[in-house]
């Protein structure tokens, strides 16, 4: 088409594709000017009627004439019957194209608010729907006027009997419920649309979102949008509300015409101009008064600076913000995280895999000398806190049997305080005579001298905590996968106080009494972020938190006790896919694996089709814990849990039709299955404890997992047809991950009933059960049948040579265990996760990779 001329048009470039045509950049040669040519498809006017028909009703939209209304000179057909549209050309790009290098402020908003409305009443006011408004519709000239394009055309398609599956798709996420569902559509319909770009001018992002169709319209039906001002702080609440309003999903509640949207749009920018020229009287009768302005301004410089540090509570209403933010660390190959201000802020603690295993170090950050405290320790040092003096530092170390130790800032020999298998955070009590640790969702103390150790009672368990400086309360968190929550206590018998509302992937939370701030590291779609929420003395929140940070990908952070510096650890956390033949004469390395999956986003818990032909796997990458599924080549990925439910550790139906979860909800965890095809949801057990880790019976006439039913966490068997229950193991240990054999009932489980983790299976006709694996490992061991029942694949660390995941094969018969896949690393880095999964080909696992580095910053009042 480049190059030639169709009546008074040459066609110079192509400019645009969309389902409904191509656009090109013509030449008018009679007028001397530049046109657009929009060339429709065929299917529009695949007759003479409905050719008749549609150039018809496309000279009555040409009529329309606006600023905002992409004009319509002609409607011309070629010497082949092609129709094509003479638009006019404006220099400029899409909305669309705008939001992928920025979002509006709300100045720039609202301008675009009032320009699109102002078109879209005028076409109403004609009888004219647009139907089809959204972003890549909307023209941005180069002088920053706003054009819709394509009015009326969508209405044209449809009595043409004309879709497109891939404008289907772009354009859902834009329309109406009403529109969604096929109902009739009414003027109504364009302003829902008007609202959904408006958010998505102001945020970047859709309101409402989904891979494909279906979870789509659920959203558009059934989801609350997130705040627009959580996501962009500039805009007023006055804004928002008239964009919720216009994304009313009942019609009765949503703007009744354009006319309406546009007075509220209007009298929003006569109150801000009214503020700003207010704002400017105010500035000149300030420089009137200059010289006493100045005395003013310098008499409150110095009384800010000598009050500041005791009066940070005066400070609510201030938003706050990083900096001068610098990299104290640009080792791109090592993993650095955790770091820890000592509370003189002259120095950090943080780990660090620089020597090959996770250590704990320390920089001086005025001279930058590093230090490493426990390079004579061969394995896993963590978890580091400063004592109240800064004189020590506490930390987690597997070395002789596991625990915590304390350690000299300066180093030396660390000496232990007690013996613990797993610590998840620590913390000092500000008189710095007891320190306080998270273990298997319990909170304790212990005397620093040593000693034993007292639990803190606590109504739900604790991930992560940390000391209020008052030393009388405890911030931390609680809950499962995204369903967490942020509490307050006070360390006598009164019950905590509930912070956040809506439950969240919530961590790490520290609260400055003085600033009357809880700061806390929260996972939001995907990316993680620092957020702070202002709360009184007793803990109780007062307004929505609000972000510190965006997009940094935050591993772990640390504040001064006066809220002026901060220093965080931010990097990549890859966690891919990766297979190696099931069936290998000898032991594979990493380097003969296949990578699967290339992306930085967080997976676990494989499982395969029993076809072969799929992977299903939990991942955060939508922000929660969300059940994935794609080809087992890697090909395709889509999600197919709701966005909104924590589904975790999928297993496939013997089927393939349904896939079993477990979903944490209201304080406990029920097994759930959803269908493959149409995604509907059905809950299997209705409990008031937690059950974990669905297996399907290999005739899927029921499902087995782990509950602490009794009490105690034990194997225990659901019959699908009458919801009959069954307890399969009533061992005082943990019995966990149990697992069905797709030739026969026997299962696999996990359990530390010598002390340490092996593998049993046991037969639920018969009840016999017998140890496995003597391995006595001190970490969760995933595993998974082999296709053929005769051996049984797992992970193990086993620390005392060359420490590290592998992979390891058993003999059910004979409990022979050789090694599969062999790891040589650093403690972390690159290492395989827990869980696995086989088509009797290959053996699929997954590898995580860490890069990160320490970062510090000031934060600005």
């Amino acid at each position: 088409m480049i190059g030639r001329k169709i009546h008074n048009y040459k066609i110079l470039e192509k400019i645009g594709e969309g389902g409904m045509g191509i656009v090109y950049k013509a030449e008018d040669i009679m007028l001397k000017r530049i046109v657009a040519l929009k060339f429709l498809h065929s299917k529009l006017t695949r007759d003479n009627d409905a050719k008749l028909r549609f150039i018809n009703e496309a000279r009555a939209i040409s009529a329309l004439e606006h600023p905002n209304i992409c004009a319509i000179h002609e409607i011309k057909e070629t010497p082949e019957g092609r129709i094509f549209i003479v638009l006019a050309y404006y220099s400029g790009e899409s909305l669309q194209s705008q939001l992928e290098k920025r979002v509006f402020d709300f100045e720039e908003g609202l301008n675009l608010g009032l320009q699109m409305i102002s078109g879209i009443k005028t076409a109403h006011k004609k009888g004219i729907i647009h139907r089809d408004i959204k972003s890549s519709n909307i023209m941005l000239t180069d002088d920053n006027l706003a054009k819709i394009v394509d009015f009326g055309l969508a209405k044209l398609a449809t009595r043409a009997g004309f879709t497109s599956n891939s404008t289907t798709v772009g354009s859902l996420a834009y329309m109406s419920p009403e529109h969604a569902q096929g109902l009739p559509v009414n003027e109504q319909t364009d302003i829902w649309s008007f609202g959904v770009v408006l958010y998505e001018a102001l945020t970047g992002e859709l309101p409402f979102k989904g891979e494909y169709e279906k979870p789509i319209i659920y959203s558009i039906l059934k989801s609350t949008p997130e705040s627009i001002r959580t996501l962009n702080k500039s805009i007023p609440k006055a804004f928002e509300k008239i964009i919720l309003k216009c994304l009313e999903k009942d019609k009765s509640r949503r703007y009744q015409s354009a006319d309406e949207v546009y007075a509220d749009l209007n009298k929003l920018k006569e109150e801000s101009s009214s503020r700003k020229r207010d704002r400017a009287q105010s500035l000149k009768r300030i420089k009137r008064h200059s010289i006493l302005t100045a005395f003013i301004l310098i008499l409150l410089f110095f009384l800010i600076n000598f009050y500041g540090k005791s009066t940070l509570n005066q400070l609510q209403d201030v938003d706050l913000e990083i900096v001068s933010p610098h990299r104290l660390t640009t080792t791109t190959t090592v993993f650095e995280i955790d770091p820890q201000i000592s509370p003189d802020g002259s120095s950090l603690a943080y780990v660090s895999d620089e020597n090959g295993n996770m250590d704990i170090w320390t920089l001086q950050l005025a001279t930058g000398e590093r230090k490493n405290l426990t390079e004579d320790n061969t394995d896993y040092d963590g978890v580091p806190a400063w004592s109240p003096d800064g004189s020590s530092i506490a930390f987690f170390s597997r070395c002789d049997g596991y625990g915590i130790y304390t350690i000299s800032g300066q180093g030396g020999a660390p000496r232990k305080v007690i013996s613990q298998s797993e610590v998840r955070s620590i913390s000092w009590a500000p008189d710095g005579s007891l320190i306080s640790f998270a273990a298997e969702g319990i909170l304790y103390t212990v005397p620093v001298s040593g000693g034993k150790r007292d639990r803190i009672e606590l109504p739900t368990s604790c991930l992560d905590h940390s000391w209020a400086a008052d030393g009388e309360h405890i911030v931390y968190t609680a809950g499962e996968y995204s369903s967490r929550f942020i509490y307050v206590k006070r360390l006598d018998n009164s019950a905590p106080v509930q912070v956040t509302s809506t439950p969240d992937l919530y961590y790490t939370p520290v609260w400055l009494k003085d600033a009357q701030k809880i700061f806390f590291k929260l996972n939001r779609k995907g990316t993680r972020d620092i957020w702070w929420i202002d709360v009184d003395h007793q803990g109780h929140s007062r307004e929505q938190y609000s972000p510190l940070t965006s997009g940094l990908d935050i591993y772990d952070f640390s504040l001064s006790k006066d809220l002026s510096i901060i220093t965080y650890s931010r990097g990549k956390k890859h966690c891919d896919i990766y297979a190696i033949p099931a069936e290998f004469s000898g032991v594979c390395n990493i380097e003969q694996a296949r990578q699967i999956t290339s992306e930085n986003q967080y997976k676990d818990h494989l499982s395969i089709s029993h076809d072969n032909n799929y992977l299903a796997f939990n991942s955060t990458r939508s922000g929660r814990h969300c059940i994935w599924i794609m080809d087992i080549d890697g090909k395709y990925m889509r999600r197919i849990s709701p966005e909104n439910m924590d589904a975790v550790n999928p297993r496939w139906s013997p089927d393939d039709s349904t896939i079993a979860f477990h979903f944490y909800k209201n304080g406990n965890s029920d097994i759930y299955t959803i269908s493959v095809r149409d995604e509907s949801v059905r809950q299997i057990t209705q409990t008031s404890h937690n059950e974990y880790y669905p297996s399907w019976a290999p005739d899927g006439s029921n499902i087995v997992f782990a509950s602490d039913q009794s009490g105690n966490q034990d194997i225990w068997l659901q019959h699908l047809d009458d919801g009959t229950l069954r307890q399969l193991t009533m061992n005082k240990a943990k019995d966990h991950y149990p697992s069905y054999s797709r030739i026969s009932h026997d299962i696999a489980f996990i359990s530390n009933r010598t002390g340490t983790w092996e593998i049993y299976v046991l037969n639920p006709h018969t009840m016999e059960e017998r140890q496995l694996t003597h391995i006595q490992s001190t970490t969760i061991i995933g595993h998974t049948w082999a296709i053929d029942g005769k051996s049984i694949f797992f992970t193990h660390d086993p620390r005392a040579e060359n420490p590290g995941r592998k992979i390891w094969n058993v003999n059910v018969k004979s409990g022979a265990v050789h090694k599969v896949l062999d790891f040589t690393g650093r403690d972390i880095e690159g290492a395989p996760l827990a869980s696995l999964a086989t088509d009797g080909i290959h053996l699929y696992f997954m590898r995580q990779k860490h890069e990160s580095d320490i970062w510090l910053g000031e934060i600005s009042h």
